[in-house]
């Protein structure tokens, strides 16, 4: 991969690191040389001045993503060190629009994140969990809470090409409404809310996703079981 000039020298008007604010502004995993040049005020062709390719500028908004997470500090018993450190990956996801899809999709978007992982890794072993383990926790951790991230994602965003879809409707609002035509139960369903999780009145919040239980709902989902077969578990209402 071949990069081009550096991150603050000027090439036409602008810089690298102006193209690849540009481009993590758009979506990492959405933008085109076009759609930055626009935003930028320039033509596509002039962005070959700073990256040579829609790949190295990746590269580039990867290693600036990098560089914004932040990892928990050290000393921490490594359960602590993983949740502090699930916390810190939700927040640079959420900052950084498609990140989760471009992790996800791209073999070697991992490889910007090394140094970070080798960092937490020692971590987690002088917290207290063995090499072996700690490739492990943070294997499966990541695993989960780029997963997580996905579904929430497509929880909150907007609904195209459902039937009869209203305007705003976002997939939180279909999964409701898939779930009380299944079950019978309205007001026993999906729903995203924002929650404070520091003193009332301010501070920093989080966006989870919710069930709302009420009456009946234990009767509605008895009504579905789940059977083994061959082909693994499938499920059937009766």
């Amino acid at each position: 991969m071949t990069h081009h000039a550096g991150n603050s020298e000027p090439v036409g008007g602008f810089t690298r690191d102006d193209v690849v604010a540009a481009a993590l502004d758009i979506g990492i995993d959405t933008f085109t040389l076009g759609k930055v040049a626009r935003r930028l005020g320039v033509r596509p062709s002039d962005l070959r001045r700073a990256v040579s390719s829609r790949e190295d500028l990746v590269s580039a908004c990867l290693e600036r993503v990098t560089s914004d997470l932040r990892l928990p500090r050290a000393g921490l018993a490594w359960p602590d060190y993983l949740r502090h450190l699930a916390d810190a990956l939700w927040a640079v996801l959420e900052r950084h629009p498609g990140l989760d899809h471009t992790l996800v999709d791209l073999p070697w978007a991992y490889l910007p994140f090394v140094p970070v992982a080798k960092k937490s890794h020692a971590a987690l072993v002088a917290g207290g969990l063995g090499p072996h383990e700690a490739y492990l926790g943070l294997d499966y951790l990541v695993a989960t809470v780029l997963t997580a991230h996905r579904r929430a994602s497509a929880m909150r965003a907007p609904v195209e090409d459902v039937a009869g879809a209203q305007e705003g409707l976002r997939g939180v609002d279909v999964a409701t409404r898939m779930w009380d035509e299944r079950f019978g139960q309205p007001g026993a369903s999906f729903g995203t809310e924002v929650r404070d999780s520091s003193s009332p009145g301010g501070g920093a919040t989080r966006t989870s996703l919710y069930v709302r239980r009420t009456p009946g709902w234990r009767a509605a989902l008895s009504r579905t079981r789940w059977r083994s077969s061959s082909r693994g578990c499938a499920r059937s209402g009766r």
